[in-house]
């Protein structure tokens, strides 16, 4: 059994905004929300599972009503954690309460900042008032010593200005570090899957340029700030490969896919994936998830309230399934060809289920699947 090295806990559902993307489906109304004592709870069954990573995350995890509670708690934790917020509903006041209660700034704040106003206009359809209150809360944040990031979230809309505006935030604002993902499709960007259209391109010149950004030093000592988190394998090795850059997955990115027993034995996971292998995710509704973007899909656990969570995690069979699925989605075309198939287990199951209906595909985003798929016929 494998057990997982980091969690997230999604403090409440409700949200100030109403982004398209929202995996988690958060809104104004959406008023799920974890107690301090529960949040407690949790905290001390991670320590048993041997957690080192903590994410406190949202909806926007400021509107939960014991929101400096759980933060005063979560900072004198033996975990590194990280708060994910959008910036929107800090001020002097919060901020200077901030300090107080986490006086050794032992959380790490993550915020959302996916191009210029122009861009998160249309994305997370906010004005240019409050545009310019995330730029005032990530600069007052880091001017009281605290290790702030940013996030980009890459999809059509946020593409074109997406290097601008990872050099903005660390040049700029000076911000620690910048990660970026792809779009996931999941809660509201399933409603909105137009920014996802013809995305791939975009995508894999993406991730060529910051690939080159941080080999070559092109930003000196800032190029280490730039991250990119792939949710699949195929996210990585795909664009690279075509481009002739494979040696650039380990030198660059520190991925050994040599062999998969070289892989295992650096990630301690059997696959790339870490649905129910490394990372668990807890909702506002006290269910548990194999991983955060699969929070509100069929593939949930149990309920954990008056549950130990250990157990749960043991013995969900959701959480197994996922551990079992993966050589019967490998073992399929073409999947059965692909020289990593070892190591990426098919791609998402949860892109599979709400791409093609069937949680045994192989992922159809794949560009391989896409390409064998298209000359037999039997998906598009």
């Amino acid at each position: 059994m494998i057990y997982p090295n980091q969690f997230h806990v999604e403090l409440t559902q409700q949200c100030n905004l109403n982004c398209l993307h929202c995996f988690a489906d958060a809104s104004v109304q959406n008023m799920n929300e974890l107690s301090y004592e529960e949040v407690v709870e949790i905290y001390k069954q991670m320590k048993e599972l041997g957690i080192i990573y903590a994410n406190l995350s949202g909806g926007e995890p400021v509107l939960n009503k014991d929101f400096f509670k759980i933060v005063k708690y979560a900072a004198e934790q033996p975990f590194e954690t990280c708060l994910l917020t959008n910036g929107l509903l800090w001020d002097d006041v919060s901020i200077e309460k901030l300090c107080k209660l986490d006086p050794n700034r032992n959380l790490t704040i993550q915020i959302s900042l996916d191009g210029p106003f122009e861009v998160m206009t249309k994305e997370r359809l906010i004005t240019k008032m409050q545009y310019d209150k995330i730029i005032n809360t990530i600069i007052k944040l880091k001017s009281y010593g605290f290790s702030v990031g940013c996030l980009i979230v890459l999809n059509l809309l946020t593409a074109a200005t997406s290097l601008d505006t990872i050099k903005y935030a660390i040049y700029e604002l000076n911000v620690d570090a910048v990660q970026a993902i792809p779009l996931f499709p999941t809660g509201r960007a399933c409603e909105n899957r137009n920014i996802l259209q013809g995305f791939w391109k975009e995508w894999s010149k993406f991730v060529i340029d910051v690939t080159n950004i941080k080999k070559t030093n092109a930003w000196g000592d800032k190029s280490q700030r730039v991250n990119i988190g792939f949710f699949t394998l195929y996210e990585l090795t795909e664009p690279l490969d075509r481009a002739g850059m494979h040696d650039d997955i380990y030198n660059v990115w520190g991925l050994d896919v040599s062999s998969s027993e070289k892989f295992h034995m650096q990630t301690k996971r059997h696959y790339y994936c870490e649905a129910g292998q490394t990372e668990l995710t807890i909702s506002s509704e006290k269910r548990l998830y194999p991983c955060v973007a699969s929070i509100r899909t069929e593939f949930g656990g149990e309920y954990i309230e008056g549950k130990n969570i250990i157990d749960v995690w043991e013995n969900d069979k959701n959480l197994n399934w996922f551990r079992s699925v993966t050589k019967k989605v490998i073992s399929q075309e073409p999947c059965n060809n692909c020289e990593y198939k070892d190591i990426c287990g098919g791609g998402c199951r949860i892109a599979a289920l709400e791409f093609k209906e069937d949680k045994y595909a192989p992922d159809p985003r794949c560009p391989k699947v896409q390409e064998y798929f298209n000359t037999n016929s039997k998906f598009f």
